[in-house]
């Protein structure tokens, strides 16, 4: 790892252990999202030897009904697509053999070229390796771009930053939720604060 990296990894480690202190409590919590979460881990794991192009749709689906958007600009899958081949490997990868950069790069194309996209997809196959990445976490780390959270390096730092915090704060899970509740206030109060 590059030294800039290794200093973004510390960088999002402070970050984490100081949302994880605070006493911030979700005002907005979304009741579909806490009550769908489990039935769609069940659903990746179910098909975990079946994995398959239909699997891979179904489940594409499922994600980006928590999205605001749909998945249109998605490379076609075929059975036999690394895609398939890459997201199977996935249920077997343990905290310190993930993906290389070139491999999440071979996936961005199947989700709608998002490495968000990707990160869901990738959690619910392994939700103990692969944690969520979107707009609301990345704020956290001062990543207000597309460009900034679009990004594989980024997800690759931000990952290695989630399993140095560990269990001593919680589960990936329920580090990525108070991330994602604390960005989704801050970016609220944000854009308050411009109307006056």
């Amino acid at each position: 790892m590059e030294t800039k990296d290794k200093l973004k990894v510390d960088k999002f480690i402070s970050l984490i252990k100081g949302v994880m202190s605070s006493n911030l409590i979700a005002l907005d919590r979304n009741v579909y999202y806490a009550e769908t979460y489990d039935s769609m881990i069940k659903f990746f794991s179910m098909n975990k030897e079946v994995f398959d192009k239909d699997t891979f749709y179904q489940g594409l689906n499922m994600i980006y009904g928590w999205m605001p958007t749909i998945p249109k600009n998605s490379k076609p899958v075929n059975d036999d697509s690394i895609c398939i081949e890459l997201l199977k490997k996935a249920y077997y990868h343990k905290p310190n053999t993930t993906f290389t950069k070139k491999d999440y790069q071979e996936l961005i194309p199947y989700v709608n070229n998002s490495i968000v996209g990707l990160s869901k997809i990738l959690h619910f196959i392994n939700p103990n390796v692969y944690p969520i990445w979107d707009s609301n976490i990345a704020y956290i780390f001062g990543l207000k771009w597309n460009y900034q959270v679009n990004n594989v390096r980024l997800y690759m730092i931000y990952m290695i930053a989630m399993h140095n915090v560990g269990s001593e704060n919680g589960s990936l899970r329920e580090i990525e939720l108070k991330l994602f509740e604390s960005g989704q206030f801050a970016r609220k109060i944000e854009r308050q604060s411009k109307l006056k």
